[in-house]
């Protein structure tokens, strides 16, 4: 994780420059936060809308940088975008019969030319083959990059508060004191 970290400053500060932090001016700044959040509400839109493979691909960078800990004992690490034999296939599992996606509360950061960090939430409605629906509300930081296909999540990080409750409850669990007699 600490190189993840480290790997986003460092992409940060490389596109800033060497000399500090880049001054935007208040017209420019919304410019760019205005423009990221279209392009994430066209993502929330995608992602709902029994999407393709090549649809998702699309929203990202191919050497994007994700990690994710739906499930704390097997966390998730992408390093680059791997290879679809089937860019046209569904996106979604055949037992997923629905999903709804939402972002709210998004902080938008420009960092640099073509260069901007979000900070916020997301609410995932899933409805499965059975009916049954599970909601997941989680935490996400992005760092996005505008080039000439338009903006593009170079590294995105997702916490879901319900993992990291189970998680903690194991590690209570686990270095508990046994109660007293």
């Amino acid at each position: 994780m600490l190189r993840i970290a480290a790997g986003v400053f460092l992409l940060a500060s490389t596109a800033c420059g060497t000399r500090g932090s880049v001054e935007f001016t208040a017209e420019h700044a919304r410019s760019i936060r205005d423009s990221v959040a279209a392009f994430l509400s066209a993502e929330a839109r995608t992602l709902s809308s029994a999407p393709t493979v090549a649809q998702i691909r699309a929203k990202y960078h191919d050497s994007v940088g994700f990690v994710a800990d739906v499930d704390p004992a097997n966390p998730i690490l992408l390093l680059g975008m791997p290879p679809a034999p089937d860019t046209s296939a569904p996106a979604l599992p055949a037992h997923i019969r629905s999903m709804s996606f939402h972002y709210d509360s998004l902080e938008i950061v420009p960092l640099a030319p073509g260069v901007a960090s979000v900070l916020g939430l997301y609410r995932e409605e899933i409805t499965d083959s059975t009916g049954q629906r599970t909601t997941t509300r989680a935490g996400i930081g992005l760092v996005l990059q505008n080039g000439p296909s338009g903006w593009r999540i170079r590294h995105a990080t997702t916490s879901h508060p319900d993992s990291a409750t189970a998680a903690w409850n194991r590690l209570e669990a686990r270095f508990a004191k046994p109660a007293a007699p």
